[in-house]
């Protein structure tokens, strides 16, 4: 068994004995905790007796009516509050960031296309989403700090490709972008170009 097994049983047992012990200390009794989590009051029982078990301690004093911590139960508790708080932040965290487009979107482009049309969609994009920063190299190729590379091999199909890494989770900038471009450019070139 690898050594942080042995060290650390309960990263192998999931949050819920963690949830479960909570929500028992918070509703002083197995009966409202089971209510809220959906389980029965012996399945809430049990989560807690074999938490004790893998702990090697006694959390909890119970009787028919009524629940209190011991001394390493209230420790524990405190921990298992912070646990779970700091969990909870995460999430709210993570949903946060899939409210609004942030952060830096790279775009890349042939030089026609970026100055004749990506730069100024970029440019409106970047108006209607203000988390975004502008990285747009538009200057830097007519100042001619940037230059073109096979600029002598013209490209001679109009067509528009956008082309992302397509996962379950894309990222909302990726997708918030994607969506502004196809409408973009079905104003500016018209209907047939457009399909998703």
């Amino acid at each position: 068994m690898p050594e942080w097994k042995k060290q650390s049983p309960l990263l192998l047992e999931g949050l819920m004995p963690l949830v479960v012990f909570v929500r028992a200390v918070d509703n002083q009794g197995f009966s409202v905790a089971a209510r809220q989590l959906g389980l029965t009051p012996s399945a809430v029982s049990k989560q807690v007796a074999h938490l004790e078990e893998r702990l090697g301690t006694r959390l909890l004093r119970r009787t028919t009516r009524h629940l209190s911590l011991t001394e390493a139960g209230s420790i524990f508790y405190q921990h298992c509050q912070r646990v779970l708080g700091e969990l909870e932040e995460a999430r709210l965290a993570m949903a946060a960031l899939d409210e609004r487009p942030r952060g830096t979107l790279r775009v890349s482009v042939p030089t026609v296309l970026g100055e004749v049309h990506i730069g100024s969609a970029a440019a409106a994009f970047q108006e209607s989403i203000a988390n975004l920063p502008r990285y747009l190299v538009l200057e830097e190729l007519r100042s001619g700090a940037l230059v073109s590379l096979l600029a002598e091999h013209p490209v001679t199909q109009r067509h528009i490709y956008l082309v992302y890494p397509h996962r379950q989770l894309t990222p909302p900038k990726v997708r918030a972008f994607a969506d502004f471009l196809a409408r973009y450019f079905q104003r500016i070139l018209g209907q047939a170009w457009a399909r998703p």
